[in-house]
């Protein structure tokens, strides 16, 4: 049901072949999991592996704040000590039920297409949108940067149209789920075109900062990429250095780990 769901689910009867460490890989997949799954039952609760494999990300999500641990009850068991302040997901009746709350759980990390980003000063909440304009396929990511302790935010809005993919064959990538890897690919190499810093500005007042930069798809074709940057909120009478190099890196990473083969 996860897999039809479009999660990315790591299962070590699936993965591991003959000859592979079983420590090593399941290592390795915890340490690279957006989520782990602590499935409880009588058996993995008096399992001294799959204890070891929770205490790993449980350290994780203390220390990175990024892996998500959703305990999973199937059968009546007790509850790790470490686990009973997490609200878990009881599939011991309603099933159904269960698995929409996991479902919504896990799109926290295993969204493509939206997400936010938390450094130690900025919160950037940003999202990624697609269609057609004057009957031109075009993708468009929007970020806000916003902060506890910064009296204004920061709203930057890139929008990328690609010469010659008509709406046909933009229509099936995104339905193939191809379309936001695609994107991708085309924004990486629009930063490897940034030899001037063009995407590092200073704001300075209300008004929005914008470009328009041509460049060329990994596939060849021609592509244009407009972005415009805009300061809302309290004037401080300072200006800001703003990256917009680095919100686009932090999206990418953010869809193509989501979008990794699993």
């Amino acid at each position: 049901m996860l897999v039809h769901a479009r999660h990315n689910i790591w299962i070590d009867q699936w993965e591991l072949n003959a000859g592979d460490s079983i420590i090593g890989k399941v290592q390795e997949a915890v340490g690279e999991a957006d989520a782990l799954l602590v499935v409880l039952s009588q058996a993995s609760v008096a399992s001294e592996w799959c204890q070891k494999e929770l205490r790993t990300a449980l350290v994780r999500e203390l220390d990175e704040k990024r892996v998500l641990v959703i305990p999973c009850l199937i059968e009546d068991c007790d509850i790790p000590v470490f686990l009973k302040e997490k609200l878990y997901v009881d599939f011991r009746d309603n099933k159904g039920e269960a698995f929409e709350l996991l479902d919504r759980s896990l799109s926290k990390v295993s969204n493509p297409a939206q997400s936010r980003i938390e450094t130690k000063d900025f919160h950037t909440d940003w999202s990624v949108d697609w269609g057609d304009f004057d009957g031109e396929p075009v993708f468009e990511w929007l970020y806000v940067d916003h902060g506890p302790s910064i009296p204004y935010s920061v709203v930057t809005r890139i929008r990328l149209i690609v010469e010659d993919l008509d709406l046909l064959e933009f229509r099936e990538m995104a339905k193939s789920g191809t379309h936001i890897r695609f994107g991708c690919d085309c924004l990486k190499k629009f930063l490897e075109e940034d030899k001037d810093g063009e995407l590092r500005i200073k704001i300075e007042d209300e008004n929005e900062i914008y470009e328009t930069l041509p460049f060329v798809c990994p596939d060849g074709r021609n592509a244009t990429i407009f972005w415009g940057v805009r300061r809302l909120g309290e004037d401080n009478g300072m200006s800001t250095l703003f990256s917009v190099d680095n919100l686009i890196r932090m999206s990418i990473q953010h869809s193509e780990r989501v979008l990794r083969e699993p």
